[in-house]
């Protein structure tokens, strides 16, 4: 144990009595770099000119996940929403003309399998919302007759100008002309399990690599609906991994809690409601997909993108034979995270963890 740690103790405690636990407090030694150098130097080497990095947005409301502007004009990506005036913003303020906005209602088609008949589709039931304190708040506000900056903020998208424009899946693909997808996120507060299940087949054909999808803690245990269990197995099934999760708390309306973003939405504490997952392909596991030097070049940028340098450098070096790129060393030495302040070259680091890996307690 070293004096850090002894001394760490020593404080717990003493001040456990009183409820508190400075362990809650530790602040990482290891902390990544959140300007993504690794994926800014293939950049600046125009690794991915010929074969951008391909991006899916399917409800953008807000505009594109910024880190994927990094790729600049090695990227494109399609975003997609059901709100009409959204889209027609993103449009004016969009500077990139490889990037397009569709304003479009998607789904599947009433016989896919998914569906079922259902007239509700794949959406979930024994849902506690309209117990919960952000939907008496929402409604309160209603009635205030707050502005279209607020419900927006607060996605209230169902009483915003939808457009009368409804694609399948498949529709969207083929007039799309979606040829490549790389990276796909879904997040329309309502059929997000049926468009999951609608591009699991395009998701194979194109190799995508990884998906970010919003996932419920809620609803019954009937397959395929949008819970996250049904979600986590049809994603396992079809060769993904889940790489990153999040949970999001809502207060119930009988004691409701102080809202945690500076917006009418999760609260401080509650019972965990929605969230988000985060899924990849593992090349090296135990069903491998056989990956193109650039697909695997591009989803070491999206490990790095997603706050994974670790899996990133897996890659690299796992395959570097097949890569066979002469700065596979300087790559690896931008994934290292800065420790204890101090930023180590590739070998340093990993030297330092192998010979004593208690230095890093």
């Amino acid at each position: 144990m070293n004096v850090r740690q002894f001394v760490l103790n020593a404080l717990n405690r003493a001040l456990r009595p009183a409820g508190i636990s400075l362990q809650r407090y530790k602040v990482p030694r290891a902390v990544v770099n959140t300007d993504r150098p690794m994926t800014r130097a293939l950049c600046a080497s125009s690794c991915f000119k010929n074969d951008p990095v391909a991006f899916v947005d399917v409800g953008c409301a807000g505009g594109l996940d910024e880190r994927w502007r990094l790729f600049g004009d090695q990227m494109r990506a399609l975003g997609i929403d059901a709100m009409t005036e959204e889209c027609d913003r993103l449009r004016s303020l969009e500077r990139n003309p490889a990037v397009k906005y569709v304003d479009a209602r998607v789904g599947v088609a009433r016989d896919h399998p998914v569906v079922r008949g259902r007239p509700q589709g794949a959406l979930p039931r024994r849902s506690p919302w309209e117990r919960l304190s952000v939907a008496s708040a929402l409604a309160i506000r209603r009635r205030q007759q707050r502005g279209r900056e607020e419900a927006l903020r607060s996605n209230e998208w169902p009483e915003q100008p939808l457009s009368p424009r409804q694609l399948t899946v498949d529709e969207l693909v083929a007039t799309q002309s979606v040829s490549d997808l790389d990276f796909l996120k879904i997040d329309v507060d309502g059929p997000d399990y049926e468009i999951l299940a609608g591009f699991m087949p395009h998701l194979s054909r194109l190799q995508t690599l990884g998906l970010k999808l919003e996932i419920n803690f809620h609803g019954d245990a009937e397959e395929d609906t949008h819970t996250f269990h049904n979600t986590d197995r049809l994603m396992r099934r079809n060769g993904f991994d889940l790489y990153w999760l999040s949970t999001r708390n809502y207060s119930m309306s009988a004691l409701p809690a102080d809202f945690a973003y500076g917006e009418l939405g999760p609260t401080s504490f509650g019972r965990i409601f929605q969230g988000d997952a985060i899924y990849f392909r593992d090349p090296l596991g135990e069903s491998p997909a056989d990956l193109s030097v650039v697909k695997l070049l591009k989803l070491a940028c999206l490990f790095e993108l997603y706050d994974l340098p670790d899996c990133a450098a897996e890659i690299l070096l796992r395959f570097r034979e097949k890569i066979a790129r002469s700065d596979t060393d300087q790559l690896l030495n931008l994934l290292v995270p800065r420790f204890d302040g101090a930023r180590l070259p590739y070998t340093e680091y990993l030297a330092r963890f192998n010979a004593d890996p208690r230095s890093f307690l």
